[in-house]
């Protein structure tokens, strides 16, 4: 999409028709929409939105260090044309006027003027379909619109009408750009109010009388009688385990009533196999054919029952030669009913994936067109997903197909900003950090202990499936170590993986190999991974006064461009392959934009944390955006704050550059979402973040495995926390040597207990608990096994 400003200031493309300059002038031509009052103009329109278009506009907000030149932004003629309707069939106006002057350079309408399919959209709103949506808000619109509605009433000649600037926006520009849509816009104005309502929700209720209510009741009852008397007869043959003919029979009566009895579907598929034993090839066919054409009945009925689609599977998959291109054109037609059928989606994926009836090019012009008649199709954007991987080859491929499918997805933006299943995509076109493969770190730490702890970070969560997973070997010598999570209930997933490893007579310059067995390694989304072999020398991995070394995260960066999932047979899995940063400043100028016009959009607000978590150095103004999302999404508000938190958190790190000590005090955290990333720092704070214990020693908790990650920290301060027990996964922390407990709520010695599991702990600060004003000092050194205990 094309929304950049030209020479004269003003926009081309999609933007041209929804922001047009905007004028002051006061000419008296019928077709222009102009206050009738110079002080209206004045006093009002300054300070409120100004509709040109259905587009709430501002004169000096758009603008606010240019001067409005009042030229029309310039507009492709031999494309435009074909797409406007025919002004004459809905207003009468002067042919001499800008709006019919079709010979300019411009096909916009002149500043002011009534664009013809915003005044359709006007009219479509009078329809009784769309009154019935109408919200008290658009009433008090309405009142506070008056010379607005007065103005259109005279364009179009009608007075029961009334003001909705969103839907009429959103009508105008499917009429202008995707006449290839269900309705015809050319020339039948009533023709195109009454097919574009089909894509909005919301049915009028017919009146029943009661007498019609009352016979409907009558017949209701007698089926559910006959209903649960073939229930009874049925789950009788069933226990007795009868496979004949009235058994399947009663199958097909109930099925017809209920299509979700899933227990019946299994019960006929055993009377099925049993009558499979004496029928000829021919006969089972026509069995099956029979039976297709039974479950079709059914999916009429119930389009979206997982059981009745589980048993279509079920026959074409034991048919000798199914018809895969009849199963597409059924799943066709059902799509063409109801384009957001999730299980029709599903099931045209099993045939292609069944068949080559179609192949991913077709697919993929499949889902263009559907996602053109209903932008709100999530079913067709997630399909869209899926096919992508399998056209691209090359990167370049990718850059280009990428561009074409953000121009679509802003076109769905733009048009119904509220709408979940565009934006979604959009962010998947962004690429996912978490799909990125690869080492992040690699290091060997020293323990309190003298021994050494060999730590593999990763990209991803991993599942290492036996101790062969992961293979050391120094100077090719494979050594005997099993590589395990550091967390206490020891998580199947995790991105850290640890192992104790002898080095202690081996020189710093001996090369350490590092091999991974990709059959014995999957990810949370079950796929393998090939991960190449890395070789450091004993030197470059050990940590001890940076928590990053230099060297290991140059070859890594280098490394990681290897790593990739394993692919399927003509299946190109997209990964590593980050969006550019100058398309990243055009998405971000793009979502702002629309936002100025929705501001409290609550998916356009996402997504611009999306693009502005792959900047640099944009926690603050993604923390910005979070808390106020917090205000227009408050069900969410707990996941808003576990946002912020990892945000926070992040900063809080590459604030921290790669000294030892990490300081996450006073951030009002309400989850360490990032702990996994924290495993080399020896110093840590975590005071004042006193909403993250409330619930730390919870097993469901997200935060109680949370310590268990700082493998390296010798120093844990917990200050002013409201403590009254001690954090479980800390007491899996053996190179601790220090914790501060001040200003909590310990009162007793059992709760302190605990304490005594971490072997290494020498000190420990107990200043303004409780238990510091009702014992002595010497009492709680002697019960924590003469801890040194400050007071």
């Amino acid at each position: 999409m094309n929304n950049k400003k030209n020479p004269q200031g003003t926009f081309n493309g999609i933007r041209s028709v929804r922001f047009p300059p905007i004028t002051q002038s006061y000419i008296s031509d019928p077709c222009r929409y102009e206050p009738q009052k110079v002080k209206y103009f004045n006093d009002t329109l300054e300070k409120k939105p100004h509709s040109i278009h259905g587009v709430c506009e501002t004169l000096d907000s758009r603008f606010k260090n240019r001067k409005q030149n009042h030229t029309v932004a310039p507009c492709d003629h031999n494309t435009s044309q074909s797409l406007l309707l025919d002004p004459t069939k809905v207003i009468d106006m002067r042919k001499d006027s800008h709006r019919y002057n079709f010979g300019s350079t411009s096909m916009t309408p002149a500043p002011n003027t009534y664009d013809i399919n915003y005044a359709t959209g006007r009219y479509a709103s009078n329809n009784y379909k769309f009154q019935l949506l109408k919200s008290n808000e658009h009433k008090e619109r309405d009142e506070a619109n008056k010379v607005q509605l007065d103005t259109i009433r005279s364009l179009l000649k009608l007075d029961n009408i009334f003001t909705d600037k969103r839907t009429c926006r959103r009508i105008a520009h499917f009429a202008l750009y995707f006449p290839q849509r269900q309705y015809k816009i050319q020339f039948n104005i009533n023709q195109f109010i009454v097919l574009s309502y089909k894509n909005f929700h919301g049915v009028k209720k017919s009146y029943v009388s009661e007498e019609i209510r009352n016979e409907k009741k009558l017949k209701e009852k007698s089926e559910i009688e006959e209903y649960l008397n073939l229930v009874k007869i049925i789950n009788e043959k069933r226990k007795n385990k009868v496979y004949d003919s009235e058994a399947f029979n009663i199958t097909t009566k109930i099925l017809s009533y209920n299509v979700e009895y899933y227990t019946l579907w299994n019960f006929r598929r055993k009377i099925l196999l049993h009558q499979f034993e004496t029928l000829t090839p021919e006969e089972k066919e026509k069995k099956f054919e029979n039976e297709l054409e039974f479950q079709e009945k059914c999916v009429r009925k119930k389009p979206k029952s997982y059981w009745a689609w589980n048993h279509r599977r079920w026959i074409l998959e034991n048919m000798e030669k199914p018809n895969w291109k009849r199963e597409l054109l059924l799943v066709n037609g059902m799509l063409n009913l109801d384009t957001r059928n999730f299980h029709g989606w599903d099931y045209r994926r099993y045939v292609i994936s069944k068949s080559k009836v179609s192949s991913v090019k077709e697919e993929f012009e499949y889902t263009t067109k559907k996602i053109s008649q209903s932008f709100s199709n999530y079913s067709a954007w997630h399909y869209r997903s899926k096919l992508i991987p399998k056209l691209v080859t090359k990167k370049t491929k990718w850059e280009k197909l990428s561009t074409n499918e953000f121009e679509m997805v802003k076109n769905a933006e733009y048009t119904d900003p509220n709408d979940q299943s565009a934006w979604l995509y959009h962010c998947w076109l962004l690429g996912d950090d978490n799909n990125l493969v690869g080492i992040k770190n690699c290091y060997l730490i020293q323990n309190v202990d003298n021994k050494y702890t060999f730590g593999i970070e990763l990209l991803k969560k991993i599942m290492l499936k036996s101790s062969n997973s992961i293979q050391i070997s120094i100077n090719d010598e494979v050594q005997k170590v099993e590589f395990t999570t550091p967390t206490i209930t020891q998580n199947k997933f995790s991105k850290l993986w640890i192992s104790n490893l002898d080095i202690s007579n081996f020189a710093n310059d001996t090369k350490i190999k590092v091999s991974f067995n990709k059959d014995e390694i999957i990810t949370i989304d079950d796929k393998k991974l090939i991960i190449p072999e890395l070789e450091f020398t004993i030197q470059d991995l050990y940590i001890k006064n940076e928590n990053i070394n230099s060297e290991i995260q140059k070859q890594l960066k280098s490394y990681n461009k290897d790593c990739k999932e394993e692919k399927e047979e003509n299946h190109i899995k997209i990964v590593n392959t980050q969006i550019s940063e100058d398309v990243l400043n055009e998405e971000l100028e793009s979502v702002k934009e629309l936002l100025e016009l929705e501001p409290d959009s609550k998916w356009a607000l996402l997504t611009l944390v999306k693009i502005l978590s792959k900047l640099d150095n944009k926690e603050d103004e993604i923390i910005e955006i979070l808390e106020k999302l917090k205000d227009i999404d408050t069900y969410r508000n707990e996941y808003y704050l576990d946002f912020v938190s990892q945000f926070k958190m992040n900063k809080c790190i590459k604030q921290s550059n790669k000294d030892m000590t990490l300081d996450l005090s006073s951030q009002n955290l309400t989850r360490l979402s990032l702990i996994d990333e924290c495993s080399t720092y020896t110093k840590i704070d975590i005071s004042n973040n006193s909403d993250l214990f409330n619930s730390i020693n919870d097993i469901y908790s997200y935060s109680y495995d949370a310590f268990s990650y700082l493998i390296n920290a010798r120093i844990l301060i917990l200050n002013n926390n409201k403590l009254k027990e001690i954090p479980k996964s800390i007491l899996s922390l053996q190179n601790l040597t220090e914790i501060y407990l001040e200003n909590n709520e310990f009162s007793t010695l059992e709760e302190l207990k605990p304490l005594n599991q971490i072997k290494s702990l020498k000190c420990i600060h107990l200043a303004q608990n409780p238990i510091v004003s009702s014992m002595e000092t010497e009492k709680i050194k002697e019960y924590l096994n003469n801890i040194d205990v400050h007071c």
